[in-house]
């Protein structure tokens, strides 16, 4: 629904909201496909917890919700942020299944991962 959003939202330029926005959108998108690269070659059997994984729990959706921000930064959009906002809250439900499920496939591995993440 954002990218279809973003196409007919009258852009705003701002030189300086221009460049913060693209460069948050920028590093979460080197981050994102980072994390996506530890998640792919990750063993099936193993959480994965290396690189962005080693400091958060769900960097690649993390990652996005902050991509999506830098955008409305960029084209000084509040519409982009206040429905990036909502949706975070939305998603959280489906953010604590995936850990549940995560608990239930790995077991005391993915526990001390998470109290690991937690204690940083």
């Amino acid at each position: 629904g954002l990218v279809v959003l973003t196409l007919f939202i009258p852009i705003k330029f701002h030189l300086l909201s221009f460049i913060s926005g693209t460069s948050i959108f920028l590093i979460c998108n080197i981050l994102y496909a980072n994390a996506m690269n530890n998640f792919l070659k990750s063993a099936i059997n193993e959480p994965v917890t290396k690189g962005v994984y080693n400091k958060l729990r769900h960097p690649m959706q993390f990652m996005a919700f902050v991509m999506w921000i830098g955008v409305g930064i960029a084209s000084f959009s509040w519409i982009i942020i206040v429905i990036c906002i909502i949706q975070l809250f939305i998603s959280y439900p489906f953010l604590l299944a995936q850990e549940r499920e995560c608990i239930d496939i790995y077991g005391d591995k993915y526990k001390d991962y998470l109290l690991k993440i937690l204690h940083y």
